[in-house]
């Protein structure tokens, strides 16, 4: 009834070039120091997203620290001061959340055009992205 079991192993693979040889926390230092600057288009794909992925989870971490301490010291205040501090990060999360997309996309698109070698329309595309940014910047700051 019982049959034995098959060997799922694949076959051996060649060995890995210096590129793809660095290790996970190698990767994560590099990241963190931001000291080598990369041309994203060349190379493994999974050893990009993580260098550019890591500063973007740093930044949504070390936010929460941040509102764990605003509602520490506030604390003292009163619940009604924690409530406002509470309601005012949960916003502030969510324009983390939008500004993030949109760079991501704006990149995204950038990326696309560079590595099309269309630079100039690339560099056009990267001036509205900035140019929206600042507005949308500008107009939710006096809001």
């Amino acid at each position: 009834m019982t049959e034995p079991a098959r060997r799922l192993d694949t076959p051996s693979a060649p060995p890995i070039s210096g590129a793809e040889a660095v290790g996970f926390w190698a990767v994560v230092k590099e990241s963190v120091r931001g000291e080598v600057h990369h041309d994203f288009t060349e190379g493994p794909i999974g050893r990009a997203i993580l260098l550019l992925a890591i500063p973007m989870v740093l930044e949504v971490v070390l936010e929460g620290v941040f509102a764990v301490a605003d509602i520490f010291w506030v604390s003292h205040l009163g619940s009604d001061a924690v409530a406002a501090v509470g309601l005012t990060e949960s916003l502030l999360t969510l324009v983390y959340a939008l500004a993030m997309g949109l760079g991501i996309g704006a990149t995204a698109v950038v990326a696309r055009r560079n590595r099309r070698r269309r630079r100039r329309v690339g560099s056009r595309r990267a001036a509205c992205a900035r140019m929206g940014s600042s507005i949308a910047g500008g107009r939710a700051a006096t809001q």
